[in-house]
């Protein structure tokens, strides 16, 4: 029986292969080799956006959506004869991975201005103080009087000045 099936799944495979000219091998060569630089652009952009390194949240940024894109790419290049739904799924996963950059980017940057403009004295990040590995003052980029508009303490003190 698993033998029917295994024979079965070759034919189905090499089937696809010959009508839409797309190397399995170089497709799954293409995934595992582009998992490890995709895992770890995502964790350097998380902490370049946490540090506001703009030059190299773009640059991470890119990498994580070249890393996700490239496998798709291939078959998009190479494949003939794909159906149109092929190309309807390889434009959401591409969609897909330009949404989760998004969303990583704003939740990172959201968080730390909400625990800023919540009247942390600390913010992530920013350069560390008195040796202290917890504790990390708040950089000059990132600006006093923006986030903290609603801040009634902080206008206090700005008017106290």
């Amino acid at each position: 029986m698993f033998e029917n099936l295994y024979t079965m799944l070759v034919q189905k495979i090499a089937e696809i292969e010959s009508t839409y000219a797309v190397n399995r091998w170089i497709f799954l060569g293409l995934i595992i080799s582009c998992g490890p630089p995709y895992y770890y652009s995502i964790y350097r952009l998380i902490k370049s956006i946490a540090a506001r390194h703009r030059s190299q949240i773009s640059f991470w940024g890119t990498m994580f959506l070249l890393t996700s894109v490239i496998p798709y790419v291939y078959v998009l290049i190479w494949g003939e004869n794909l159906p149109w739904f092929i190309y309807a799924f390889i434009a959401v996963l591409i969609g897909k991975g330009v949404l989760d950059l998004i969303k990583k980017m704003r939740t990172s940057d959201t968080v730390a201005v909400a625990k800023y403009a919540a009247g942390a004295k600390y913010a992530p990040g920013a350069k560390r103080a008195h040796g202290s590995a917890s504790a990390v003052r708040v950089s000059s980029e990132f600006s006093e009087d923006a986030v903290n508009l609603e801040n009634p303490d902080y206008q206090q003190e700005k008017e106290a000045q």
